[in-house]
């Protein structure tokens, strides 16, 4: 078995709010053999395009950039994590609120509308010269409304895929410098986990 074909398991943990039924946390860690300065380099939207699979002009727009590539206060939009969370077309906007090159620290803030907001923050460790440990967290937000508890399980496990394919791709690239085929696929319309009960097809197959 080939290590750097074969994806790694990852530590991912989520944490559910059953009093306010609005806040979800989901938690991962990966271990991707390659140096921090490497990974928090392609951690931009603009680097993206070399490691995502059908990331291109036609997903997102760089809004605001001074460098032309991630940096604090970097703005951009995408049409992808909208339809995959809640089943409804239109952009997400992601603002850069932290950029520590020093610290490896990235923070991102996903702006869903009127329906949410999402901040994702990454920290790199180094391990060894090869290994780095790749923390992340995404706490979502709902600001509309509450949600039962089988929708909130619904949209934690959007978030744990959102989160794997992130990883994954990001791992497969830096591992074997080509992009993994196909990451984008999961993102795309589901049933709107805010409207009754959804139903996930594809575990019932």
């Amino acid at each position: 078995m080939n290590g750097r074909t074969t994806p790694q398991a990852l530590d991912i943990t989520v944490h559910l709010d059953d009093t306010a039924r609005n806040r979800i946390e989901v938690t991962g860690r990966a271990v991707i053999r390659a140096p921090r300065e490497q990974i928090f380099d392609l951690c931009c939207p603009v680097r993206e395009e070399e490691w995502i699979d059908g990331w291109d002009c036609n997903v997102y727009e760089l809004v605001h950039s001074r460098s032309g590539v991630n940096e604090k206060n970097c703005v951009f939009r995408e049409r992808l994590s909208k339809p995959l969370f809640f089943g409804e077309s239109g952009p997400t906007t992601w603002v850069t609120t932290v950029h520590d090159p020093d610290r490896f620290a990235l923070e991102f803030l996903l702006l869903f509308g009127d329906i949410g907001v999402l901040n994702r923050s990454f920290q790199l460790e180094r391990l060894d010269d090869d290994a780095t440990a790749c923390d992340c967290t995404d706490t979502l937000l709902l600001l509309d409304r509450t949600l039962s508890r089988s929708q909130l399980d619904l949209l934690a496990t959007k978030m744990q895929a959102f989160l794997y394919v992130t990883w994954n791709a990001l791992r497969h690239y830096c591992e074997t410098g080509e992009a993994l085929p196909s990451q984008l696929a999961v993102a795309s319309p589901a049933a709107d986990p805010r409207k009754g009960e959804a139903h996930d097809t594809q575990r019932k197959r």
